[in-house]
């Protein structure tokens, strides 16, 4: 089941990460889901920041950028969000 979207803007953002990421491309699906989270979207946001922990698309692990992402999906009630932040980051208090 897909999450609700406050505009069609970030619905395409979300769906094209899932599809780049689906696809393999997991370069095109940072910079998707780097768009929407940018417009402030707690999925993409999430999305974005398991892309960065799992070094997906990224030649790199950003513990920042993966706590701050993660942060600001859990802040908007993205339980997935907050369960990432325990399990992945357990001293992200």
């Amino acid at each position: 089941m897909l999450p609700t979207f406050k505009n069609a803007a970030i619905e395409e953002t979300f769906r094209n990460g899932m599809a780049a990421g689906r696809e393999g491309d997991h370069k095109a699906a940072v910079s998707w889901f780097q768009k929407g989270a940018d417009m402030g979207n707690a999925e993409c946001q999430y999305n974005f920041a398991l892309k960065y922990y799992k070094r997906e698309g990224l030649s790199y692990f950003d513990v920042y950028m993966t706590r701050k992402r993660l942060q600001a999906a859990a802040n908007q009630g993205l339980k997935a969000a907050e369960e990432a932040l325990n399990t992945l980051i357990p001293d992200y208090h």
